[in-house]
């Protein structure tokens, strides 16, 4: 870092302050070099807000500008955020994830019965997210094929099969680099990491490797009633 930016000024704005991997990495050969060149200031204080001709820092200072880009990046822990998914009882998703998002195997929620999420809460991290989503969609699969040998019109995970792997979800992470204390796309806002799974992805891949029946409330179809 003292080679590649030699300017103390410089380095005590960029060299990071928190552990390695808290902060998604970005490798380029070309940032530090940007940074250096005469026409680049960077900038370390929040917006305070926009005027006429530019953007005034925190510190009162005002920059004229030509054009602002936002790069604000993505509500990477507010699954669904764009969209209104309503339950059993009219139970509506964002009012059910008010205190986080969160699904058992990353792919169901209680009181959302049918409903399966591919790359929900905590399902990122491991390995490539293609195998991720193969893994789950022969889950899913695996789900349909007993509902119609059973004739079973709705399946719902038990709150209590939810409880239980939060909280493991949550026991797993904790002391891991994602939850260092930075500030991070991992977590949500009540600093929960919502989008990292704890386990390599093996462990996973036989967690959804078969569906236990005990997981679930299966509500028979009318036929099946009779």
């Amino acid at each position: 870092m003292r080679k590649a930016v030699p300017d103390p000024k410089l380095q005590a704005l960029v060299m990071p302050d928190y552990a390695m991997g808290c902060k998604r990495g970005l490798p380029s050969n070309e940032w530090y070099p940007t940074l250096q060149r005469d026409n680049v200031e960077l900038v370390a204080d929040s917006i305070d807000h926009f005027t006429s001709n530019g953007i005034v820092t925190v510190d009162k200072v005002e920059r004229n500008v030509d054009t602002v880009i936002f790069a604000t990046g993505f509500s990477t822990a507010k699954y669904l955020s764009s969209i209104d998914v309503v339950g059993r009882r009219g139970v509506h998703l964002r009012d059910e994830w008010s205190s986080g998002s969160r699904a058992f195997l990353g792919l169901t929620i209680t009181g959302f019965p049918n409903l399966f999420l591919l790359y929900g809460p905590n399902t990122n991290g491991t390995t490539s997210v293609i195998h991720v989503i193969e893994a789950q969609v022969r889950y899913i699969l695996k789900v349909i094929g007993r509902m119609r040998r059973g004739s079973f019109a709705a399946v719902d995970v038990k709150r209590s099969t939810l409880d239980r792997y939060d909280a493991k979800m949550q026991a797993g992470l904790e002391g891991s680099v994602w939850a260092a204390g930075c500030s991070n796309y991992y977590a949500d806002e009540h600093g929960k990491i919502r989008t990292q799974l704890p386990y390599r992805f093996y462990r996973y891949w036989l967690m959804t490797a078969r569906v236990r029946r005990r997981d679930y409330r299966w509500t028979p179809s009318k036929a099946a009633r009779r």
